[in-house]
């Protein structure tokens, strides 16, 4: 068996993330809306939102569980919010090249889903990026003007959470995303909201034992669970149960015989 394992190691074989779903972000469909606030005041402001989400199902026919590899979403307007305290001054801040982006080392999840297609995500880690230029009158004088990175307010634990259905081969999520984390800005407390309406969709993988995205299934494929299997790496998780034991080499072995 050692001398098996040493085979597999020197194939130098590089496996692929297992059936994954990348599914495109509809702009068209697709929203984030950004609340600043602090002192008591709020305001907020929307934009369209272009980008991805890598998903993993544990089935493509009728999924019963989900997790998330991968995701990046940018705003594609930039944002102006005022927090006014009318004659008592505001806070003028205007947000550019803002985004959010998936932080974990690995896959998060698998979170259930119902017979309804219905799911949820908690304490995913992301990132925001993008600057803000802010200037505060009167009650925010103190706040002076300047510039901050929105980096700063990372990482954020994120909901993601909606619905995923599969119809003829095409996976579809319908949902929201949503943060909220707090820092302080020259002495002032500011909160910043993430709320996003998501419609997403992509092709379901062709075939989740082709690890080596060769376009079939072959010995390669075999070496290659074999190969994350023994590093109990999360992309062996074939069952998937959050574990990586004979369950996941049996149900590998059942997609290596369906082929594709």
């Amino acid at each position: 068996m050692t001398r098996f394992i040493a085979i597999v190691a020197g194939a130098a074989i590089v496996p692929s993330a297992l059936a994954q779903a990348t599914l495109t972000v509809d702009q068209s469909q697709s929203s984030v809306e950004v609340t600043l606030s602090a002192a008591s005041l709020s305001d907020s402001d929307s934009s369209p939102v272009m980008g991805f989400f890598d998903l993993e199902l544990d089935d493509y026919e009728t999924p019963g569980q989900v997790k998330v590899w991968d995701f990046d979403l940018a705003l594609t307007e930039d944002l102006n919010i005022v927090l006014s305290a009318g004659f008592l001054g505001q806070f003028t801040i205007d947000l550019s090249g803002l985004g959010i982006s998936f932080a974990a080392d690995g896959p998060v999840g698998p979170a259930e889903v119902d017979a309804n297609g219905d799911f949820a995500l908690q304490d995913v880690p992301a990132n925001l990026r993008g600057t803000g230029v802010y200037m505060g009158t009167g009650l925010f004088a103190a706040a002076g003007s300047g510039e901050f990175d929105l980096v700063d307010f990372s990482p954020a634990a994120t909901v993601i959470a909606g619905t995923i259905s599969v119809s003829n081969g095409v996976v579809t999520y319908t949902g929201m995303l949503a943060n909220s984390v707090t820092q302080d800005l020259n002495g002032i407390q500011v909160t910043v909201e993430v709320d996003g309406a998501m419609v997403a969709s992509g092709d379901a993988p062709a075939c989740a034992a082709d690890l080596t995205g060769e376009g079939d299934v072959n010995t390669n494929d075999f070496f290659a669970f074999l190969s994350l299997y023994q590093a109990q790496d999360p992309r062996a998780d074939f069952a998937p149960d959050g574990q990586i034991n004979t369950n996941d080499f049996f149900a590998f072995l059942a997609a290596y015989q369906a082929g594709c």
